[in-house]
């Protein structure tokens, strides 16, 4: 077995205990001490296989395991979760807290034209900063200079803070007031058709006309799965009829998330060139028919899904999955975005912008992974979005409190586009909020919690274990409500943003 086959091994077995954590949690508590062996500072692929010892040895041992709190089963990066107690607000002035080419035909032709095209060097775009962390000074951080992004997110970099998404708003749900809300509250929106998922009856033109009616500096997306169409949708016709069909290695279909939707899933074998120019047209045309972009759902980094395929040849897959991107892009052009999800990965230098999707957490491991990944996407000239947690209220990170005391203020932190599920509570957050202008520069760490400031406001985040209290100067700043503020008390991982 080559070593990218053991770690696909080993991040399927990896999920699969995850999942049987998840269910069994025993409950039995320890000190936060116990927690530590979880914390370290952990890259590559040593993390799979450091991560199972004491995984292994907490089920053996009995430890408390907090149940993973992100619903994407291929999600393992902050798979515990201390939840720290929500900080308190007195309303007092002290505070506790280029060109579109025509059609793809050629794959020998294109792949070789498209990767000198859209790949972006790491030393040609790379503005991440990193010097000492020590109090008050620059740590590692995204530059704001809009110049490094790519063409089709250079305009919607540039406006103000936050910079926020609508993460996967449904069709049939959006009546004209909610069109309304979304018009004025958000800068860009994914529309997700339920009942047609991979848009073979049509994009979503007339409510993107809409949308664009009442605000034409919106960008209107429309959700596209790479890897996968339901086997109700017509493109999985086109699917089977051209042979595109993925198969494992044991020569059985491949059914995406199988363990939720048995074989309702059709996965594509990405790399048919034939499928690769079938996406890259279908995309094509529903940009055509007045969308801004695509976003281009599962752009997976690891076999996580534990498909009985080898490591090699779930390399090519990404490979493949690269090659669709880039062939979408030629076929889209560059002023149309290609959003696609997951974290920047070293493979994938096709898209405009990656996605970071419901990983931070209101522990160490999870936050220094989304400060990382977050200013990682820049070395690939990619903006990156930051999607928060369905609201349903089961957990601090999925309440309505943690967008202004977590999620939120440590999206500011970077260069993050912010992304929020379609939720009326989350919606008046946002608005309340309004922009903080622009960046006037890094993240920096200063009297022992981190900062940044913007043109009209400022942001701060406790990333210690214990509480921090902050003194502003007089006069200056006041909370989203209006009131003025001069001390601020943070407890571990809350944050609090600030106007001018």
């Amino acid at each position: 077995m080559s070593i990218n086959g053991f770690f696909n091994f080993y991040d399927s077995f990896y999920y699969k205990m995850n999942c049987i954590f998840s269910i069994y949690q025993s409950s039995f508590n320890k000190s936060a001490s116990s927690q530590n062996i979880v914390n370290q500072k952990l890259k590559g692929h040593k993390h799979r296989v450091i991560y199972g010892i004491p995984l292994i040895t907490r089920l053996l041992a009995g430890w408390s395991i907090t149940p993973y709190q992100y619903s994407y089963p291929y999600s393992y990066d902050a798979a515990f979760s201390k939840i720290s107690s929500p900080v308190t607000i007195n309303k007092t002035s002290k505070v506790n807290l280029s060109t579109s080419a025509s059609k793809v035909t050629d794959v020998n032709n294109t792949v070789s034209s498209l990767t000198n095209v859209n790949t972006i060097k790491k030393t040609e775009v790379s503005t991440t900063k990193k010097v000492s962390s020590k109090d008050n000074t620059t740590i590692d951080s995204q530059s704001t200079d809009t110049s490094n992004y790519k063409s089709a997110m250079q305009e919607v970099m540039s406006r103000s803070y936050p910079i926020v998404i609508g993460n996967q708003f449904h069709a049939k749900d959006i009546n004209t007031q909610l069109a309304q809300k979304i018009a004025k509250t958000l800068d860009l929106v994914i529309i997700n058709k339920t009942d047609d998922l991979f848009v073979d009856k049509g994009a979503s033109t007339n409510l993107a006309n809409q949308l664009h009616s009442y605000n034409p500096n919106i960008k209107v997306l429309q959700y596209l799965n790479l890897i996968d169409v339901w086997d109700n949708n017509t493109s999985s016709k086109w699917i089977k009829n051209n042979n595109a069909l993925l198969y494992d290695d044991s020569g059985k279909a491949v059914h995406p998330y199988e363990k939720y939707y048995g074989n309702s899933r059709l996965a594509a074998d990405s790399t048919n060139v034939n499928w690769q120019n079938y996406y890259a047209e279908h995309a094509k045309s529903i940009v055509d028919q007045g969308m801004d972009g695509i976003f281009s759902d599962n752009w997976f980094r690891s076999n996580a899904q534990g498909w009985n395929v080898s490591g090699d040849r779930f390399a090519q897959l990404q490979q493949g999955w690269e090659t669709i991107g880039q062939k979408t892009k030629a076929a889209i052009g560059d002023d149309k975005i290609l959003i696609g999800n997951s974290p920047a990965y070293n493979t994938y230098q096709s898209r405009d912008a990656s996605m970071i999707e419901r990983r931070n957490a209101p522990n160490t491991t999870a936050f220094n992974n989304y400060l990382k990944w977050s200013d990682e996407a820049a070395k690939y000239g990619q903006a990156n979005l930051d999607t928060m947690s369905w609201i349903d209220n089961k957990s601090y990170i999925s309440s309505v409190n943690s967008v202004l005391e977590f999620s939120l203020p440590a999206c500011l932190l970077t260069d993050n586009i912010f992304g929020v599920p379609n939720n009326n509570e989350v919606l008046a957050i946002i608005e309340k909020v309004g922009k903080l202008g622009r960046p006037n520069g890094s993240r920096y760490r200063k009297d022992n919690v981190l900062q940044r400031d913007f043109t009209e406001g400022k942001v701060l985040f406790n990333d210690t274990s214990s509480s921090k209290t902050i003194t502003l100067p007089p006069n200056k700043y006041k909370d989203v409500d209006g009131n003025p503020i001069t001390t601020v008390t943070l407890d571990s991982f809350k944050g609090i943003i600030l106007k001018v």
